[in-house]
């Protein structure tokens, strides 16, 4: 399956995600805030990362963008999610290159099929 980075701050979230998606035959790597995950996207290219908006230092917009610009991550797509969706954050994670927003709370069910769209095939070797 698919090699999965989530970034988020609030560490109950990154268990229960971790969780679910090591369940469903997914590789997860973590990190608790931007400059983190940037490392480790750097140090593994992951097959897609989700990601928070709304994390201290490093916010989740401007991660995006640098994943976007960084030589070989360029392509990872990147689901976004925030627990704060006011007006513009779609256009925001858009123009940051997110290719979904997904709202707090979701269902395991959801995030599975936007991994699942986001990612129609993965290569066998990874």
């Amino acid at each position: 399956m698919a090699h999965i980075l989530v970034i988020d701050d609030y560490e109950a979230l990154l268990f229960m995600v971790r969780a679910m998606l090591e369940v469903a035959g997914h590789e997860v790597t973590t990190a608790v805030d931007g400059m983190m995950g940037l490392e480790k996207a750097a140090e593994r290219r992951p097959d897609l990362v989700l990601l928070d908006t709304d994390m201290p230092g490093l916010g989740g917009f401007a991660v995006c963008r640098r994943i976007k610009q960084a030589a070989g991550l360029e392509h990872v797509p990147v689901l976004m999610m925030t627990g704060r969706p006011g007006v513009g954050v779609f256009t925001h994670a858009e123009s940051a290159g997110a290719r979904v927003m997904l709202i707090k709370p979701f269902t395991g069910e959801r995030l599975l099929a936007e991994i699942a769209q986001a990612l129609p095939s993965v290569p066998a070797d990874k």
